[in-house]
């Protein structure tokens, strides 16, 4: 089972990270979005819904340069995330690792728009006791988004969300 309550930045990245290299969080100060601004809630609506996430290869990434195991770790993660109006998350991940086979876990949490410039939003999220952590979205249109890791991996590839638009996403 996935047991960190990091799972929307993780999800999967801490996994493999742990098999490669070691992370740490992020605890900056954060600027809050007053829930009166017009542009704030318009941002915020951007993100309301299900968005359905897999590791994506960057053209040029040398895979060589990784171990194996977490090349194909990254290859196989799989991340639901569902942001809802009232502020409240779930989250649903899943990896192959190599001998202990498929991981995954389903949490729920909170998240807050922090910032937002552009297409490039900063979200709070809190999965139950875990401290917050705050990832950084980079927008591709409307219904796509990309997460980096957070380590050395941002170099094989990005994790990329695209949003659920029928039952069958």
């Amino acid at each position: 089972m996935l047991t960190s309550g990091r799972t929307l930045r993780m999800a999967g990245w801490f996994f493999v990270v742990g098999l490669a290299a070691g992370c740490g969080g992020s605890h900056a100060p954060t600027l809050s979005i007053s829930s009166g601004d017009p542009n704030a809630q318009s941002a915020q609506a951007r993100l309301i819904g299900t968005w359905n996430g897999q590791f994506v290869m960057h053209k040029d990434a040398d895979p060589e340069a990784f171990d194996p195991a977490t090349v194909e770790a990254c290859k196989s993660m799989q991340i639901r995330i569902t942001f809802r109006a009232d502020g409240t998350m779930s989250i649903a991940a899943s990896i192959q690792l190599p001998e202990i086979g498929t991981q995954s876990n389903e949490t729920q949490g909170k998240w807050t728009l922090v910032s937002h410039q552009n297409d490039q939003y900063v979200v709070r999220t809190q999965e139950g006791d875990s401290e917050p952590e705050e990832v950084t979205l980079y927008f591709r249109g409307e219904n796509q988004f990309e997460m980096l890791p957070p380590t050395q991996l941002s170099n094989l590839g990005v994790m990329r969300f695209v949003r659920k638009t029928d039952s069958r996403s």
